[in-house]
């Protein structure tokens, strides 16, 4: 009981401190609405911080709608989605996802990614194909005295910390979720990726996460295509 009240502080104090981080002092008190799938299946709407793409990996402290603390938290243990709208009124998901491996600097092992392609049980056996980018910061960066000089040259608070952000990049099948950053990763499913798929992506004009979208949206309707094919021999 202590260890589960001592963990339930942590995380709250972990959170609470990164949304503070991850707000601007003009947007302190403007609260964001998101919609919220627990792990209970249960579905809130809830107010937090304006989303920070680079910390919403880790969840967000509630606020009520004057933007005020409530002091509770959304995080990935308790929480399997989060959904709101960016400032083009586009929905975005993120979802709980257990990672293959620890990563450095990622506080949960089943952080929310941004889920860009998602599939039913059914579907991935079928050969489809789910797609998830997680986005985080690692530990923040020593500045040098020439980043201090020159960010005080630029009016700039040196004092404030610079972090590292991150990206990685994960495909999920049948057989669980794999990460693809690096072209030895493309070569150990040459099925579904290969050495050729990362050459095309090196040279696209795409972003690596625009290029991986549209290669597997176009994997998963040639499934669609192949099955229904099937149906009608």
């Amino acid at each position: 009981m202590k260890i589960k009240l001592f963990l339930a502080l942590f995380m709250g104090l972990t959170i609470a401190s990164y949304s503070q981080i991850a707000l601007n002092p003009s947007d302190a008190h403007e609260p964001q609405k998101y919609t919220v799938i627990t792990k209970e299946n249960d579905t809130i709407s809830v107010y937090g911080p304006k989303v920070n793409i680079d910390f919403i990996n880790r969840g967000f402290e509630e606020y009520d709608k004057k933007g005020q603390p409530t002091g509770g938290q959304i995080n990935p243990i308790n929480d399997s989605k989060i959904l709101y709208n960016d400032n083009d009124g586009k929905t975005i998901t993120l979802k709980s996802v257990t990672l293959p491996k620890k990563i450095s600097g990622v506080f949960f092992e089943n952080p929310f990614m941004f889920s860009l392609i998602e599939n039913s049980e059914q579907d991935l056996k079928k050969g489809k194909i789910d797609f998830y980018v997680l986005q985080y910061t690692k530990e923040p960066l020593i500045e040098s005295q020439s980043d201090i000089n020159q960010a005080s040259s630029e009016g700039r608070n040196y004092y404030k910390p610079k972090y590292a952000i991150k990206i990685k990049y994960y495909f999920k099948d049948s057989n669980g979720l794999h990460q693809i950053d690096y072209k030895r990763q493309f070569k150990l499913y040459p099925e579904i990726l290969g050495k050729e798929v990362f050459e095309k992506m090196k040279q696209s004009n795409k972003s690596r996460k625009q290029f991986l979208l549209d290669y597997f949206t176009e994997y998963n309707r040639k499934i669609d295509t192949s099955l229904v094919a099937n149906e009608m021999i």
